[in-house]
């Protein structure tokens, strides 16, 4: 909370060289300006939170549930670590007004206070939901080997998609399965609803986000993810959400694009692309160094294979990984 600060009233006349400013004279030609500041009255302040560019508070609800009440998904909500956020006080000695200002733990673009639940960014939210939607076949296509080994082995039981946008996955989950699917763009949930009814999967939508899931820990068999740890904002918060979500011996399936070699001409497209389809894609960065985050997140054991998508006209993000992370 920012403190009250006062001070007593000042006068500084530009065109006198004494004055405690240092300020130089003007020019006799130029008029006399005399610049005050008062600081006598409080300037308290309630805490402010930036919550980033596209975070603007918006209506959810948690637990949209396709054949299932959602018992299981609000159960843990109320055991959710607050977020690391230290609002501090700075005081200057010049004429700037004092603010709060915010430290924050985290990458670029993490931001503190509570994350938002859902977004809907208008006609780009629209539009990547049509694109997914509309592409699914292809994507399923060009990321089928990758596919193939990251959902090997997977059993029915609790599973928790991160970003299961369209429903891109479902056909790979095995019957008797209880998905609770993530997902934070609004546009995407009715679509997604719909695909999970007609193919008789046993759903639980949860508008929120990967950083604060409303889950018990060690309440789930696997976590998946295709095409989403590229988008999170916070990506090491996501990881340490994913091993709290996990039994023990539960594992993270993954497959994701991932940043290009140093020095390579992709890796020099994925730079320069970086903002604009940071932009499009509502927060994709086409080269993150997700090896390097995985490896660090702390899993007992860890798998990754790198392999080109196949057949793939999306050039950028051509460099990419499947695996398998135990907790």
């Amino acid at each position: 909370m920012a403190d009250t600060v006062a001070a007593p009233c000042a006068e500084a006349t530009r065109a006198s060289p004494s004055v405690a400013t240092g300020w130089p004279p003007l020019p006799g030609y130029l008029p006399r300006l005399t610049v005050r500041r008062c600081a006598e009255a409080p300037t308290s302040r309630p805490e402010r939170v930036d919550r980033g560019l596209w975070s603007r508070p918006r209506r959810h609800t948690l637990g949209h549930t396709v054949g299932v009440e959602p018992e299981a998904v609000t159960a843990g909500a109320a055991a959710l670590p607050e977020r690391n956020c230290h609002v501090r006080s700075v005081q200057h000695s010049g004429p700037q007004p004092h603010r709060a200002a915010i430290t924050r733990d985290g990458p670029r673009r993490a931001r503190c206070g509570a994350h938002p639940r859902t977004f809907d960014h208008g006609t780009r939210s629209a539009f990547n939901a049509w694109f997914f939607h509309t592409l699914d076949p292809y994507f399923n296509h060009i990321l089928a080997r990758h596919k193939d080994g990251a959902f090997a082995g997977l059993e029915p039981g609790t599973v928790v998609e991160l970003g299961a946008g369209a429903g891109a996955n479902l056909d790979r989950l095995p019957a008797g399965t209880h998905l609770i699917a993530v997902e934070p763009n609004e546009r995407m949930h009715a679509g997604l609803r719909q695909r999970a009814s007609a193919r008789g999967v046993r759903m639980t939508l949860v508008p929120g986000v990967a950083e604060a899931l409303p889950l018990p820990d060690g309440s789930v068999d696997d976590v998946v993810c295709t095409l989403v740890l590229c988008t999170v904002p916070d990506l090491e918060q996501t990881l340490r959400e994913v091993r709290r979500l996990l039994r023990p011996g539960g594992r993270f399936r993954f497959v994701e694009h991932v940043a290009a070699p140093a020095r390579t001409p992709r890796r020099w497209v994925q730079e320069v692309l970086r903002r604009p389809w940071e932009w499009l894609f509502e927060g994709c960065d086409p080269g993150r160094e997700t090896v390097a985050r995985l490896e660090a997140a702390g899993f007992s054991s860890l798998t990754i294979e790198r392999r080109k998508w196949r057949h793939s006209v999306f050039l950028p993000i051509n460099t990419s990984v499947w695996g398998l992370a135990t907790r």
